[in-house]
């Protein structure tokens, strides 16, 4: 189906936010762990997966504690975090406490799988955005409580009913794209969402002489990892110490896998159960179809 939007600088929104997502998928994989629900029928090792998955699930709680200790011994970081409420980037659906709220901290954690549930795809989807949009535009990462769902929209999302230019971006969906808040499934399902972030983009690369990439989104993935490094010689091995300590206390998903990180979990073990998954298919209003926004002929 074609919507016409007579609008080139949001038809131009919505194709970066269309190549970010294909970005998101080829880099963590076109289905989330938790949307591989005909398991027999598929021939998918989902316990292998979530094994795996711990693995990332491990990686994010120790960068967290890197990044929070890191904050707590240097005065600019205690500033710059101040920063971020002041300027209203942080909002009031945040903690500190909940990793994935923390989506620097979430990125990081991806270079050791390929893999993830809805936000992993989020939070690489928030910093792709960030990267290509310019300070003149924000990008918001939410966190949608009744049905426990991450995922992001180019401007402020705070104000989508006052606004017609807010785009949802949530690469978990089996056929993701760019949607305008009022097409969106996610407001017909009225999913809502509080704003965790909401930050100005960086314009810190030029889409046109340099488009997203799964090679671009790979480095930034260990950029984000490096800022949660102590040192760069014993951060790699402190890591790989750490996370097979953890490992090793039997931290496996087995025939009753246990959550280790509350909400990341949830998402895997609920994924037959809840009525949020299997059913998320497109991300249009419907959910029984893809849409293209075009210009006017």
């Amino acid at each position: 189906m074609k919507i016409t939007l007579d609008d080139a600088e949001l038809l131009q929104k919505i194709k970066l936010a269309d190549a970010v997502i294909a970005v998101v998928k080829a880099v963590l994989g076109n289905t989330p762990l938790n949307q591989r629900k005909e398991i027999e029928r598929l021939d998918v090792d989902v316990l292998g997966d979530l094994n795996s998955y711990t693995r990332i699930g491990i990686a994010k709680q120790y960068f967290l504690e890197i990044g929070d200790k890191k904050r707590q011994l240097s005065q600019e970081l205690q500033e710059k975090h101040k920063a971020r409420f002041d300027n209203n980037y942080i909002r009031g659906g945040y903690s500190n406490k909940i990793v994935n709220h923390r989506p620097k901290v979430v990125v990081a954690s991806l270079h050791e799988e390929e893999r993830g549930v809805c936000q992993d795809y989020a939070s690489l989807a928030y910093a792709l955005l960030r990267e290509y949009l310019p300070a003149s535009e924000k990008v918001s990462y939410i966190y949608s409580k009744s049905i426990v769902h991450f995922y992001c929209a180019i401007g402020d999302f705070d104000v989508r009913n006052a606004s017609n230019k807010i785009i949802v971006v949530d690469p978990w969906y089996t056929k993701a794209q760019a949607i305008l808040w009022q097409h969106s499934h996610h407001k017909a399902q009225n999913f809502g969402g509080a704003v965790i972030y909401c930050k100005p983009g960086k314009a810190s690369r030029d889409v046109a002489t340099d488009p997203p990439s799964t090679e671009y989104a790979v480095r930034l993935i260990a950029s984000a990892r490096h800022k949660f490094e102590e040192t760069a010689k014993s951060c790699r091995l402190r890591f790989d110490r750490t996370l097979e300590g953890r490992l090793g206390k039997g931290e496996y998903y087995e025939e009753d896998p246990r959550a280790l990180d509350t909400q990341a979990y949830a998402h895997a073990l609920n994924r037959n159960n809840s009525a949020q998954y299997g059913n998320n298919v497109y991300t249009y209003k419907d959910n029984s179809r893809l849409v293209e926004y075009v210009a006017p002929d």
